[in-house]
């Protein structure tokens, strides 16, 4: 079978060439369009592709730093919290204290010390369930350290302390006749 050869004029060559120029546009358009990028690649546009590339960088950067700082704010607040509550407690504890300084009785003094003691108890599982993501700052020893840039230069730490009964100094009482000086 013979093939028979093709002649086009210089009008259909045009023509066929603006169709063939459309659709690739059309391609290029619609990949942008979907993936948000005007420039896909370096052979579009290379000053601008790399330009774009350490944008989008500095933006992830940013973007690590304020979650960074978010989470921070979310331990600062559950100390925060925790202080407020053992605040609370600590403040119940001292009533009870200063009651069972005001009686003579031993059944009631009894009584008093072992509420006491309850709160001692309250106080260290508060301050043992007032930490975010493993970050108690109401523990000794705990600290927070928060970036404020990508390279770690501009900075801060927090460091915690010991807010449990023991770290406060908050000794186990008896019931018995010991007074005990309450501050």
């Amino acid at each position: 079978m013979a093939t028979a050869s093709i002649s086009l004029t210089s009008g259909m060559r045009q023509n066929l060439y603006s169709l063939q120029t459309n659709a690739q546009n059309t391609d290029t358009t619609s990949r942008r369009l979907s993936s948000g990028l005007k420039i896909e690649t370096a052979l579009d546009n290379p000053i601008n592709f790399f330009m774009a590339q350490e944008h989008r960088q500095r933006a992830s950067d940013f973007m690590a730093r304020k979650d960074e700082m978010g989470e921070a704010i979310q331990t600062v607040k559950a100390a925060s919290v925790g202080i407020e509550s053992a605040t609370a407690l600590l403040m119940s504890a001292k009533s009870t204290a200063q009651a069972a300084l005001s009686t003579s009785d031993s059944d009631e003094r009894e009584a008093l010390a072992d509420q006491f003691n309850a709160f001692r108890t309250q106080l260290d599982t508060l301050v043992e369930d007032s930490g975010y993501k493993g970050v108690n700052l109401l523990e000794d020893g705990s600290e927070l350290a928060v970036s404020f840039n990508e390279k770690g230069t501009s900075s801060i730490t927090i460091d915690g302390f010991d807010a449990s009964s023991s770290g406060l100094e908050i000794d186990e009482v008896g019931g018995g006749g010991e007074h005990h000086d309450v501050g």
